[in-house]
């Protein structure tokens, strides 16, 4: 069961949503949103960001899926550190999957390009999703989409090969929800004008209707009151 309430006050989006488990067994479950950006917003110039820590890239080869463990914003691809803000040359998909920073009660991605005067961002409560994976696709040298999943796995395998797993960085990669029971999860999108000078997001709180997101390097603060 899913509700969407649109602000009247300014871009913002809340979505709660209800599962409920209806079968008469328990049942395992995972939930990723997979929200996605392209052009003509994106471009090389899109900086994405969140409040992630450490990850690894998929495709990786059983058992130890997670190594070599990566930092954000880097990657490694073919030996080479790439940088995940920005879109690099390169044909062949990437995914990345990162854990969310346990001590930060909200998990946030954001995709901003200065030139549009435009910033997408989400926000979400760490216990509700603590994984992030950032899903890059560039064709002839021109980025075609990117994901901004966030979600309760990094693993985009079948159940019983993420049960087989198990956790990755002391944190769960797969749910159960018993027969009969609810869980709910929400999570806010919002639009936000940003200047041509805008150098990225370094933090983003959400108090009492109010996000405030604060820029890399300036500590400028812009806010949206919903």
């Amino acid at each position: 069961d899913r509700t969407a309430v649109l602000s009247e006050k300014a871009a913002v989006l809340t979505v709660k949503e209800t599962f409920t488990n209806q079968n008469l067994l328990g049942k395992l479950y995972n939930i990723v949103q997979h929200p996605s950006i392209g052009g003509p917003f994106l471009d090389h110039t899109v900086l994405v960001d969140s409040n992630t820590w450490k990850g690894f890239s998929a495709g990786n080869p059983p058992p130890m899926l997670e190594e070599p463990i990566v930092y954000w914003p880097h990657m490694v691809k073919n030996s080479k550190v790439e940088n995940l803000r920005k879109l690099a040359p390169g044909d062949s998909p990437k995914v990345v999957s990162f854990i969310c920073d346990k001590d930060a009660p909200l998990g946030w991605i954001t995709a901003s390009n200065p030139g549009k005067n435009l910033l997408i961002g989400y926000v979400w409560s760490t216990s509700d999703y603590y994984w992030i994976r950032h899903w890059c696709h560039i064709k002839d040298n021109v980025p075609l989409a990117r994901g901004l999943e966030f979600g309760t796995t990094p693993l985009p395998l079948p159940f019983g090969d993420i049960l087989k797993k198990g956790p990755i960085f002391d944190t769960p990669t797969i749910l159960y929800l018993d027969s009969g029971e609810k869980t709910v999860k929400e999570y806010i999108a919002f639009l936000m004008e940003i200047p041509v000078t805008f150098q990225g997001v370094e933090t983003i709180t959400n108090e009492n209707n109010l996000i405030t997101v604060t820029e890399k390097n300036t500590e400028q603060k812009f806010m949206l009151s919903y």
